[in-house]
């Protein structure tokens, strides 16, 4: 080989080395970009974390509740069904009062 032929060559191997250094700063670069979005995501899942309950929570205050909705139910048909009594007690005084005086009237 000549002087001219390997001058040619290492301008050659200089421009590859180049290349391959700005691959490789390119490649850091998109790195950088995608390293910047993954801790964005893992930002937003802290915030999720924060604002929602565990399952394991949610399903005990909501058994929790359950029960309490149900107390109420068992206790509003009580008052019901206490009031409809009282209410038809009261409707038999009535009409027992009103047989008694016009009896008495008569």
């Amino acid at each position: 080989m000549e002087i001219q032929d390997l001058q040619i060559e290492i301008v050659r191997l200089q421009e590859r080395l180049n290349s391959s250094e700005k691959a490789k700063e390119m490649q850091a670069e998109e790195y950088k970009r995608r390293l910047d979005g993954l801790n964005h995501e893992a930002d937003q899942l802290k915030d999720m974390q924060m604002k929602y309950l565990p399952r394991e929570t949610f399903d005990a205050l909501h058994k929790e509740l359950s029960c309490k909705i149900e107390s109420l139910m068992f206790f509003k048909e009580n008052i019901i069904g206490r009031i409809t009594m009282v209410s038809g007690i009261i409707s038999f005084l009535i009409s027992m009062m009103i047989l008694f005086f016009k009896n008495i009237v008569k």
